[in-house]
């Protein structure tokens, strides 16, 4: 996806042809009722950038027209999600079997236990081409996911007054820094699980925020640099959280007590260490409040 919008794209026809057609391509990749693993990671990074388009819009939109389209956009993701977690824990158990402590028949069953736990309207097929799996929908979650992709498209053409301009693109990069800044200060103070996750969804907006808009940055580059590398830290952290709930909750039958309690624990180390350098780089991210980060880091307008 095509993500970057210039200055003389700031109008109401360029920008909603730009996420109709984004929405078009996504339409035709589930057409046929089989997409691969891959593609469902592709679609929710799409449907995450989009979102992130609307959150940079929002205030040159009326409050109703931006809650329809986002409420809209993150029904699609939702969708996906089952898949998209079945999809990164089989390759963490996949490729990191060895560095957690498990054999491979451990892994091997325990990526069964993640397959039978989705839901029941989805049915996978091992594809005969390539290491990529593929993913067949049945009716019920195609049919799904076609009408909100619809529903989404209708809500975009429908909106109604328009009044993006830079100022409004300020606005937007402003309130997605300051929350940001309170998410970081939050997880440092107490450094749990859902801060940390909620604080790198605050991350990644404001990173698909420079690339749409990277001449608002007076230096663009060391400032995506930063914002990838602590979104890719939170990114890990979270994934180790994710494998220690599901062990938590459906390794009991298959690992025993000692390599349970073992794993445990090095998936609590690493965490820790993620967290704390994650904390480090967040640091150089946010520490200016925000009147001095729009005067330093952005140009003038």
């Amino acid at each position: 996806m095509k993500i970057r919008v210039k200055k003389s794209d700031l109008n109401k026809r360029s920008l909603q042809g730009r996420i109709a057609r984004q929405l078009a391509r996504l339409e035709e990749m589930i057409d046929g009722n089989v997409i691969t693993n891959d593609q469902v990671h592709s679609m929710r990074r799409s449907f995450k950038k989009i979102r992130a388009m609307l959150r940079l819009l929002r205030f040159g939109l009326t409050r109703e027209d931006f809650a329809r389209s986002d409420d809209a956009v993150r029904a699609c993701g939702k969708l996906l999600a089952p898949l998209r977690d079945a999809w990164v824990m089989e390759n963490l158990l996949a490729k990191s079997y060895e560095q957690i402590g498990i054999n491979e028949e451990e892994r091997d069953r325990l990526i069964e236990v993640v397959q039978t736990k989705l839901p029941d309207d989805m049915l996978i097929i091992e594809s005969t081409c390539g290491s990529s799996r593929h993913v067949r929908y049945q009716s019920p979650l195609m049919s799904q996911l076609s009408q909100a992709i619809e529903i989404t498209a209708d809500s975009v053409v429908g909106w109604s007054d328009w009044h993006v301009d830079q100022q409004s693109l300020l606005q937007g990069v402003g309130r997605m820094y300051q929350r940001g800044q309170q998410d970081f200060r939050r997880s440092k103070k107490q450094p749990d699980a859902e801060h940390f996750h909620t604080w790198r969804r605050r991350v990644k907006q404001l990173y698909f925020f420079t690339r749409l808009i990277p001449w608002f940055w007076t230096e663009i580059k060391p400032t995506k640099n930063r914002l990838k590398r602590l979104e890719c830290c939170l990114g890990n952290e979270h994934d180790l959280y994710v494998i220690q709930e599901f062990l938590l909750c459906s390794a009991n039958a298959i690992l025993s007590p000692h390599k349970m309690s073992a794993l445990l624990k090095q998936t609590n180390h690493r965490r820790h260490k993620l967290q704390k350098k994650a904390l480090r780089i967040g640091k150089d991210v946010y520490h200016l409040p925000w009147p001095k980060y729009r005067k330093r880091e952005l140009k003038r307008r």
